[in-house]
């Protein structure tokens, strides 16, 4: 599993009950793409790295969440954010890449600890690599 895929499974649980049926409807569209890519790639014997398709799916996921999502590095740094996170910080298509997070402190509890955390509705996922490595941190804020 890839960093997108570990994202994409954390993020599943969270999101879809707070997502509209539309919204739903179209996540449900893009996990039976996955799942046919997939299997197309398994009939074919296809073995290639995934990371640009699960990059793909990952951008379609986040267009559709209304929840503000921020992937952070291990320093800090925000790599990505979707446009609910970008809107709500009122700022342009990726101008948040590159700053520091607003709320060190709980990110390097994760950092330290290496568990979720959460804080006023805004949860902190850790993501590691397959080998157990922390990759970073994804930062889910709850919007009501």
């Amino acid at each position: 599993m890839g960093i997108f895929q570990g994202i994409i499974v954390s993020l599943l649980p969270d999101m879809k009950s707070t997502l509209t049926p539309v919204r739903r409807e179209k996540l449900d569209k893009l996990q039976i793409l996955n799942d046919k890519l997939e299997d197309m790639e398994k009939k074919e014997g296809i073995c290639k790295n995934n990371d640009w398709q699960d990059q793909q799916i990952l951008n379609g996921i986040l267009e559709v969440i209304s929840n503000d999502v921020i992937y952070y590095n291990t320093s800090l740094e925000i790599q990505w954010a979707n446009r609910a996170a970008e809107n709500r910080a009122n700022v342009g298509f990726g101008e948040l890449a590159g700053k520091q997070s607003e709320d060190p402190t709980m990110l390097e509890n994760v950092l330290r600890t290496k568990r979720c955390e959460s804080r006023n509705n805004v949860y902190y996922h850790p993501i590691f690599r397959l080998d157990g490595k922390l990759e970073g941190i994804l930062e889910v804020t709850q919007v009501s």
